[in-house]
Parts: C-alpha cells; sequence; structure tokens
C-alpha cells in the first residue's frame, strides 16, 4: 500500500477512541510512516465546513461505497454514524495529539494493563516501577471505580478515559482483589509512561533453550529490536524454540507486524490488504528468516490487528498457537488531518491472512486452547505453550 497516497498515515485500529493508551499501550497499528507532529491548532472552522471536509476524506479514501445517507445527515457526528463503522471517528484536536503521543510510544498513566470484565477493569499487567506496581497493585485484581465513578455496566473505553489524565494528577482507585473480602481504596499519581517495545528472557525446558520475546506493542523498531535478540540469543549457541507473547497487545505499525513475521517466515504470504479506494497489496517473507527452530505463539481475548497477522501468519505457516481465540479486527484505517487541528480516522481496506483467511470478526483461532486463569499464580497459556513445542 503506497503510504503517502494523500498525504496520510495508513493505520489499523482497535479500539473506538484513544483512551486505550491511557490502559498501557496503543491501540492503533500504523503502516510505514510516522504520523506528522500537530502543528499549533488553528482557529475551528464551522460545522458546515468540518462536515464538508470529513465527507470529502471519506470520498477519496474510505473502502466501501459512501451511503446515500450520509449526504443528508446533520453534522460530523450524522455523517459518520450512517457508516455502521466503529472503526471510523472524527478526533478532535486533543483526542489527535493524544494520537501523536501514543504512537511515539508515550503516553500519562499508572501503568497497568486493563481488560473489561464484569464489574470493571481486570488488570492483566503491569509495568515495573510505575505507580500501580510501587503501590501494590496485583495482577488478577479488578478495578471497580475510579475517581468515585462505579465502572459497573461502564463501556470499556468509558471506564480506561476515566484513568487518562495530566501528569502529576492524581486517580482515586477502588479494587477488589480476590481472597479479600473488602476492597483497596487507593490513590495513584498519574506519570508519563513510556512503552518498551519489545522484553525477552531466555528460558531452559528440560535442557532446551527457547526464547521468550514479549511483543506489547508494534512501534517503529519494533521488528529491528526483535531481530537484534532473536539474533543475539540464537549466535552463540542455536535456539530450540522461540516463544512470541502477544497477550494483550492490540497492535501498532502494520509494517512492523510485518517485519517481526518476517523474522521468523522466510517464504510466502504474510498478509493482504485491499480496499475500495486502495490497491490491493501482499506483504509476504522476503528470505531474510533466522534459525531458531520450533515457534509457538501466545495469543488471547486483546490480540488485535497487527499482532493478529503476526500470529495468523505464523499460524498458516506452521506455528503453534496456544492461549485464546483473539480479537477479530481485520480492517485498516487512515488518518487525515482536518481543518481546526483535528483529524478523520477512516477505514480504507480490509485485510486477510495466507490462503485468503479472513479475521475481521473471527480472529485467530489457538491451535492448543490454553486461557491462563488470573485466579491462579502460574502462567497456563506460557506452560501449554512449552509443552506444545517440546512435542
Amino acid at each position: 500500500m503506497n503510504d503517502v497516497i494523500m498525504g496520510r498515515r495508513i493505520v489499523i485500529w482497535l479500539a473506538v477512541g484513544l483512551a486505550m493508551a491511557a490502559a498501557f499501550v496503543t491501540g492503533f497499528e500504523v503502516h510505514s510512516r510516522s504520523l506528522e507532529s500537530a502543528p499549533a491548532t488553528p482557529p475551528r472552522p464551522s460545522s458546515t465546513a468540518l462536515r464538508t471536509a470529513v465527507l470529502a476524506g471519506l470520498e477519496q479514501g474510505y473502502y466501501k461505497p459512501i451511503p446515500k445517507t450520509a449526504y443528508a445527515a446533520r453534522g460530523v457526528d450524522g455523517v459518520i454514524r450512517t457508516l455502521d463503522d466503529p472503526y471510523t471517528e472524527y478526533l478532535t484536536p486533543a483526542a489527535y495529539q493524544e494520537l501523536l503521543e501514543s504512537e511515539r510510544g508515550t503516553f500519562a498513566g499508572v501503568g497497568v494493563e486493563l481488560a473489561r470484565v464484569h464489574g470493571g477493569l481486570l488488570v492483566r499487567g503491569l509495568l515495573p516501577g510505575l505507580p500501580a506496581s510501587k503501590a501494590g497493585i496485583h495482577r488478577g485484581d479488578v478495578v471497580t471505580a475510579v475517581g468515585g465513578h462505579d465502572l459497573h455496566g461502564v463501556p470499556y473505553v468509558d471506564a480506561v478515559e476515566l484513568m487518562h489524565g495530566a501528569p502529576g494528577t492524581p486517580v482515586r482507585l477502588r479494587i477488589v482483589r480476590p481472597g479479600r473480602d473488602r476492597p483497596l481504596l487507593l490513590t495513584l499519581v498519574r506519570q508519563p509512561v513510556t512503552v518498551s517495545a519489545v522484553s525477552s528472557r531466555m528460558l531452559t525446558v528440560h535442557g532446551r533453550r527457547v526464547l521468550l520475546v514479549h511483543i506489547p506493542t508494534f512501534i517503529d523498531h519494533t521488528a529491528s529490536q526483535v531481530r537484534q535478540i532473536v539474533a543475539r540469543a540464537a549466535a552463540g549457541k542455536p535456539l530450540d524454540g522461540v516463544v512470541l507473547d502477544l497477550r494483550g497487545d492490540t497492535g501498532g505499525v502494520l509494517t512492523e507486524g510485518v517485519g517481526v513475521a518476517r523474522v521468523l517466515i522466510n517464504h510466502g504470504v504474510i498478509v493482504a490488504t485491499d480496499g475500495q479506494r486502495e490497491p490491493r497489496e501482499v506483504f509476504s517473507g522476503n528470505g531474510t528468516a533466522l534459525k531458531v527452530g520450533k515457534v509457538a505463539v501466545m495469543i488471547d481475548f486483546a490480540t488485535a490487528s497487527a499482532a493478529e497477522i503476526v500470529a495468523g501468519a505464523l499460524k498458516a505457516h506452521g506455528a503453534i498457537v496456544a492461549g485464546s481465540p483473539s480479537y477479530g479486527k481485520g480492517t485498516v484505517q487512515a488518518v487525515r488531518p482536518l481543518p481546526g487541528g483535528g483529524a478523520l480516522k477512516l477505514t480504507v481496506a480490509s485485510f486477510t491472512l495466507a490462503g485468503g483467511r479472513i479475521v475481521n470478526g473471527r480472529g485467530v483461532t489457538p491451535t492448543v486452547d490454553a486461557p491462563d486463569l488470573y485466579s491462579t499464580p502460574r502462567d497456563e497459556t506460557l506452560d501449554a505453550a512449552l509443552t506444545a513445542l517440546r512435542g
């Protein structure tokens, strides 16, 4: 896909809105180039001028025919509602700025990775050295209220948005912990967070060297980091296997996802993108894969978009996939700056995996069904992946 067509950046998005960034990592994918820095906010255009600009952007790039009702709809929100597309939206200047910050892997938060569960937000993981970890929050805790707002029945994006704020501002949390009768009441101070793209550790499993690589998001340079980590690990003594942990990975840069897949896939289709106004493009292995032995991938319900591309491509090429079915987000978005400092995020294409496998609404199905149980100290998904690698 040509990343300079009409001067916009190709993006794949999971979350409706930008609140995912406050939770832990970003929930978007970007194709090839970085988003340009937002200029100083110009005067806000009239609602009519903004509506006209949004319609023009849709006509130039939307992946389906524009419904006739869009032209009769009132206001920007009315136009977008006619599309019935949760991934196309107008970004206010503030939201667009959040996107730019999130694309760089930085945001202000407390350092928790969250998932929606009945009654609140489940803590799936913590970044060491940040407020949540320092306060003693545990993996498996459930945040049931933020700043006095009970989260029961609150949509995920709105619930996470309550945790978002400026660096240095306090956020009050009510936390339910399994096995504890009374909830914990904590006040944390938000601070700037920089998400590390990749971390790894070497495991010895029955005398075999297995490299575990955790990718929380696909930001710029993720693929080169993965390649360097794997190459260094395999330099002295051959690896017997690699496990990619993509659990909770809601996406990142699309081409970085392709680059990670190329570390482990030598030849063959990785992903293909297609849209009404976008030329079909096929991304394949380019003969640069490293020798790593067997490959396993860990996924869960929050694994989405570019992470699903990597997991699905590796599965198609014989890798073991352990965990639970992934999210099922298989469309591609673009971000177009608009008058007034905001932007239009619109769907420009869908993508399919090797063999024409559809991701959207279906996700990637694991070859080994092994969801991690947060009520236990064990990591059941990792155990299952390592057992499968031994087979």
